[in-house]
C-alpha cells in the first residue's frame, strides 16, 4: 500500500523575491484549489476512494495528520514557509490539518479528480477520532 510522502520543493530566489515552478508536475486532470485556515482551527478528517491529494502550504505553517485506511497507523507532517514541500496523500488515507502559527495559513492543493457534488468521493470522521492529543505539538 502506498503511504503519504513528502517531496522537497526548491525556491528560485533573486533580488525581486522567490518563485516555485512546476510544483505538482504535469497536471492533466482534477482541479487546483486554495484554502485558508485561521490560527487554532483543526480541519479533519476525511478521505477519498478514487483521488490523490497533493498539498503545498504557501504561507504560514501547518501540521498534517494522515491515518492509514484501517486507522492502524498515524503519520505527522509539518509543511509551510519553513519547510517548502509537496505532500502526496494517496487514495483511502484519512487526512486533516491544523494551523500551527499565529497567522492565517494558505494551502494550495491539487486533487486528481474534479469535485462532483452529485457523487462526492469523500468519507468523514470527527477531528478527534484518534484523540485530541494527536494535534498537540510535542515539546522536547
Amino acid at each position: 500500500m502506498k503511504e503519504p510522502s513528502l517531496r522537497k520543493i526548491n525556491a528560485f530566489c533573486d533580488g525581486r523575491g522567490f518563485s516555485f515552478f512546476n510544483i505538482f508536475g504535469k497536471v492533466t486532470d482534477g482541479q487546483i484549489n486554495i484554502g485558508n485556515l485561521h490560527s487554532g482551527v483543526i480541519k479533519a478528517f476525511h478521505r477519498h476512494g478514487r483521488q490523490k491529494d497533493f498539498w503545498m502550504c504557501l504561507s504560514g505553517d501547518i501540521h498534517v495528520v494522515c491515518m492509514s485506511p484501517d486507522l492502524s497507523e498515524i503519520k505527522h507532517f509539518y509543511i509551510g514557509e519553513h519547510n517548502n514541500s509537496v505532500l502526496e496523500i494517496p487514495e483511502l488515507w484519512w487526512h486533516g490539518y491544523t494551523n500551527v502559527g499565529s497567522k492565517t495559513s494558505s494551502l494550495l492543493y491539487w486533487v486528481t479528480n474534479e469535485y462532483d457534488p452529485t457523487n462526492p468521493d469523500e468519507e468523514r470522521l470527527a477531528w478527534d477520532h484518534a484523540g485530541k492529543e494527536i494535534w498537540e505539538v510535542e515539546n522536547i
